[in-house]
């Protein structure tokens, strides 16, 4: 199963002043909801949510304003367990509880 998030970048510029952040989202429906709202109050035309590889792209514009969207799919990668260190030990307590071959053995 393959977990991704949604890295989406924003830039506003309204009346000649530019603002730029980020949000992230864990499905794709969200981010566009987001777009969605954000440019709902302000009347403006916008292009169709453009895909190129892991990366989605909308630009909205308008009168003194303009958005636009970039979106970066990124892979969650789950961190791996360290089972190195257990069997280390395992090891060392089988080579404890077993005599070694160079001691020898009283009889």
């Amino acid at each position: 199963m393959k977990v991704v998030k949604y890295q989406m970048k924003v830039k506003i510029t309204k009346n000649g002043k530019e603002t730029t952040f980020e949000r992230t989202f864990r499905h794709l429906v969200n981010a566009r909801k987001f777009i969605k709202e954000l440019t709902e109050d302000e009347d403006v035309k916008c292009t169709p949510l453009n895909s190129a590889g892991d990366t989605f792209t909308k630009e909205c514009k308008g009168e003194k304003v303009s958005y636009f969207f970039e979106i970066k799919r990124i892979r969650i990668v789950k961190p791996k367990k360290e089972t190195g260190k257990k069997e280390e030990a395992k090891q060392q307590q089988q080579e404890k509880s077993a005599p070694s071959p160079t001691q020898p053995t009283q009889s």
